[in-house]
């Protein structure tokens, strides 16, 4: 099997065209383990993503001065040394073959390459990355998770907001056409909550920007990291307007997390400003509720939001299913 049709029986890059396949696949250099051989120890530098293409290998911990740890075990189409390319660190464990094992390795410097020529493809691959990496680590113990999980400076910057941290947008709209598929197959619910601060013109207007971006760090954001899922996905749509992907979430669920949200926007207003009664207007929709893709989903809970914003501002409205698609009609009239 050529190295092109491989990738495209790997999960992370099943998603990529034909020609990003191929234009990846001139990095990929082949590596070849014997049984019991290392490939690489805790400590060491790292700067090469590996995916398995035949074989096993055994990821492990050997403490000084405790006895082996087994982490996980990679047979072919997994992947594993993801922070080496995402982080500048070195290797958190030992890694070696099982059996006889072939690896194709990606070098850092290419993969930064692929993303530059590529930058939505590297976008889906990092997506994959993500859900498979945090699906692994779920299955073991928090100590053992801290020692290899992705650091908090990983270097995300092609699917986070640079000021906010949060997802950003490039990275929103894959993930939820990947969620309501995921919902489609699994026949659960999946709602959309659209957020924008009210008036947050005014704030830059009497603070200007800067502080402004202040005012979006201490006021909003902890305040949705708090009230939010950690399976939920936060992403910073634009300017002061944000959006939250809630997988297998019904719309009363959504509704009862958005007015969290809301009352937590007002009553942290905007302490520590000179300008006071921050709040926030929200829509949500839900799939299939009141649309079956992705696009419709969205533009529905951004209708509501609309509505939130005719009503008065510092409320929560859900879409109603003949308005939203007479809305919608009109628009795309």
């Amino acid at each position: 099997m050529k190295a092109v049709e491989f990738l495209s029986s790997v999960r992370i890059f099943s998603d990529l065209s034909d020609s990003e396949r191929f234009a990846l696949a001139r990095s990929l250099r082949r590596v070849t383990l014997e049984p019991g051989q290392v490939l690489f120890r805790q400590g060491d530098a790292g700067s090469e993503l590996y995916v398995v293409r035949s074989g096993r290998v055994l990821i492990s911990l050997s403490p000084p001065d405790g006895e082996f740890i087994e982490i996980q075990r990679f047979g072919a189409g997994r992947f594993f040394g993801e922070m080496s390319i995402f982080e500048d660190r070195t290797r958190s464990a030992d890694c070696r073959a099982l059996e006889s094992t072939v690896l194709f390795s990606l070098p850092k410097h290419d993969f930064f390459e692929f993303m530059d020529s590529y930058p939505r493809a590297a976008i889906r691959v990092m997506y994959r990355m993500l859900q498979a990496t945090t699906q692994w680590l779920s299955n073991i113990s928090k100590f053992h998770s801290e020692m290899v999980a992705w650091g908090e400076d990983a270097r995300r910057r092609a699917i986070t907001d640079d000021l906010t941290g949060l997802y950003n947008r490039d990275f929103l709209d894959y993930a939820l056409e990947d969620m309501v598929v995921q919902a489609r197959v699994k026949q659960e619910p999946l709602s959309v909550i659209m957020l924008d601060l009210d008036h947050f013109n005014k704030v830059n207007e009497v603070l200007g920007y800067a502080a402004g971006d202040g005012v979006l760090l201490r006021n909003l954001v902890p305040v949705l990291r708090t009230v939010f899922r950690a399976d939920d996905v936060l992403a910073r749509y634009g300017g002061d307007e944000f959006c939250v992907l809630l997988p297998a979430t019904t719309l009363s669920t959504a509704k009862e997390l958005a007015e969290q949200a809301r009352v937590g926007v007002e009553q942290v207003g905007s302490v520590g400003t000179s300008v006071p009664g921050l709040t926030a207007s929200q829509g949500i929709a839900s799939f299939p509720l009141h649309a079956v893709d992705a696009a419709a989903v969205r533009e529905s809970a951004d209708k509501a939001l609309y509505r939130a914003k005719q009503r008065g501002r510092n409320r929560v409205e859900v879409c109603a299913t003949e308005v939203c698609a007479l809305e919608m009609r009109d628009t795309h009239a």
